[in-house]
């Protein structure tokens, strides 16, 4: 029978051929029960396990890789927000997990929005290289002990058959925010047969050249790409019927009422 846990709405257990899970750390959510000795063999739970064991190690991957190279910036939520974004995509396309971590920020209080700078970001590709091109549009506001910034891009890529990524990490020179507007060109290696990438980029500011403090920085997952093009085109199709779908729920307005009487 199922158990109470703390209202009458969020409850565990199992119920007809039903079985509730009442997740803290991710969206509540149910699953079809096991038949009677069967559970090893049962394609409804197999699936399950395959898709948690391939979500773990894509958000440890990521977790990892951006935490060794965020110097404290990563809080512990990281990781819980990543497989959030990650579950609420039913497919286990590795290209359309990414997805959805695409301008998502790695502190949700140090903002890369917060330091109020602008740049613009385009992205180019040879056989061997991914360059970014990272334009100054504004200088960020100067705040208490800063006088400079600088930038750090790390790239992340995976190729079809890998299940680790492989990252790369690049710093620009500081900038002084009395100087004119800098443009960057940042050219990363590409590993052969690569396939999936996402790029993070950091923005600190300084002082005399040297770090600030955590609060005076912000990083952020700023690109996701393929090199597959139909998955591509997939995404393209995901985003426009999402998009249109938004656009139907914004615009409809339900019937007005006419008064009974007037007085």
């Amino acid at each position: 029978m199922p158990k109470i846990k703390s209202s009458l709405v969020n409850f565990s257990g199992t119920m007809d051929d039903l079985v509730y899970v009442n997740s803290r750390r991710y969206t509540s959510h149910t699953r079809k029960r096991a038949k009677a000795g069967s559970k090893k063999n049962e394609p409804v739970l197999k699936q399950n396990y395959k898709r948690t064991a391939f979500l773990n190690q894509l958000a440890s991957d990521i977790n990892g890789v951006v935490g060794s190279n965020s110097e404290a910036h990563k809080p512990s939520s990281f990781y819980f927000e990543l497989q959030k974004r990650f579950r609420s995509q039913p497919v286990n396309n590795r290209f359309l997990l990414l997805s959805t971590l695409e301008g998502m920020d790695v502190h949700p209080r140090y903002t890369l929005g917060r330091l109020k700078g602008h740049h613009e970001i385009t992205t180019g590709f040879t056989k061997q290289k991914i360059n970014f091109h990272v334009a100054v549009n504004a200088h960020p506001v100067e705040q208490r002990q800063t006088n400079c910034y600088s930038f750090e891009l790390l790239l992340l890529t995976w190729s079809k058959s890998s299940r680790s990524a492989r990252s790369q990490r690049q710093l620009s020179e500081w900038v002084y925010l009395r100087d004119a507007r800098p443009v960057f060109e940042f050219s990363f290696d590409r590993p052969a047969k690569t396939v999936h990438w996402i790029l993070c980029l950091k923005q600190k500011m300084g002082w005399n050249g040297s770090p600030a403090s955590l609060k005076a920085q912000g990083m952020r997952i700023v690109a996701v790409g393929t090199f597959d093009k139909k998955e591509e085109l997939l995404r393209k199709k995901t985003v426009a019927k999402q998009a249109s779908m938004r656009t139907e729920k914004s615009t409809f307005e339900p019937p007005r009422v006419k008064p009974k009487r007037l007085v």
